[in-house]
């Protein structure tokens, strides 16, 4: 593996044994480092090819304006985040987390953010990639005495969502994010309850809202008839005819809102979670 070019002091763009261009990070990799070196495979934390679109286009831009510290306190973050997670983040997040990071540490010294109305709904629509947003914050703060405040919580819950669903488009997130949030108002407006936030049933369904949107939004649903699923959603709809109304307000929001749809299988598990969460006040 050869390289081409320094990036920064913890990148290098270089080159395979098969001719492809790739991106090598690890920490001080790119020190002191010139064209033609050879590189030790062992100093390479993450690599990436390198394809001729816009997006790593960009990244590659991206990687000379990083700053040593925000690289640095960014690979302890993906690391931290995988582990707790015990999930893959995409392999371009830490370009975009260390971007942030670097944003965020200057700003604070600037002015620092107002108070989020967001950060309420982001604390209920993904619970678990919040609650590690409060983790990193304070890794952050203590292994590398910054003081990052609060209010960054809304940013790294986006970021993350972002890191696992593989979009490469923050948009998308705030696009997913404001929708799951309508969702949310049209089923309480339209219930007349106040849905139990920290329950186990309304965590559940915000998971399956999650990866619904995301399929109907990437258009990447199977339009296929099941007759069982049919069958067996004609009966649970005789017995809930509360929630089938509800259930039917809401697909129609989707369709003439958003021109999102669905078939019978999603009715199921959308009617089935529906019960769980409104019904749950009768305990």
């Amino acid at each position: 593996m050869e390289i081409i070019q320094s990036l920064n002091q913890n990148a290098l763009l270089v080159m395979n044994n098969n001719g492809e261009e790739m991106v090598a990070l690890g920490k001080g990799i790119g020190f002191k480092k010139k064209k033609g070196d050879a590189i030790d495979l062992e100093d390479i934390s993450r690599i990436f090819v390198v394809q001729s679109n816009i997006n790593d286009k960009r990244i590659l831009e991206a990687l000379e304006s990083i700053n040593n510290e925000s690289y640095i306190i960014a690979e302890d973050v993906v690391n931290l985040v995988e582990k707790l997670l015990n999930k893959r983040l995409n392999e371009t997040f830490i370009f975009t987390i260390a971007k942030h990071i670097q944003f965020a540490i200057e700003r604070d010294k600037e002015e620092p953010i107002e108070y989020d109305p967001f950060e309420y709904q982001l604390r209920y629509l993904y619970p678990e990639e919040y609650r590690t947003s409060e983790k990193v914050i304070k890794f952050i703060n203590e292994n590398h005495h910054l003081n990052l405040k609060k209010q960054e919580l809304s940013f790294f819950t986006l970021h993350f969502v972002n890191g696992l669903i593989d979009s490469e488009d923050f948009n998308d997130i705030l696009k997913l994010s404001e929708l799951l949030n309508q969702i949310i108002i049209f089923i309480d407006n339209e219930s007349k309850t106040y849905l139990k936030k920290d329950s186990v049933e309304y965590s559940r369904f915000i998971v399956h809202l999650r990866y619904f949107l995301i399929r109907a939004l990437s258009k990447s649903q199977e339009d296929k008839k099941d007759l069982k699923m049919e069958e067996l959603f004609l009966i649970t709809k005789e017995m809930y005819l509360e929630e089938v109304i509800l259930l039917e307000k809401l697909k129609k929001k989707l369709s003439d809102d958003y021109q999102l749809f669905f078939g019978v299988e999603e009715d199921l598990y959308l009617l089935l979670h529906l019960v769980r969460i409104l019904r749950r006040k009768e305990e």
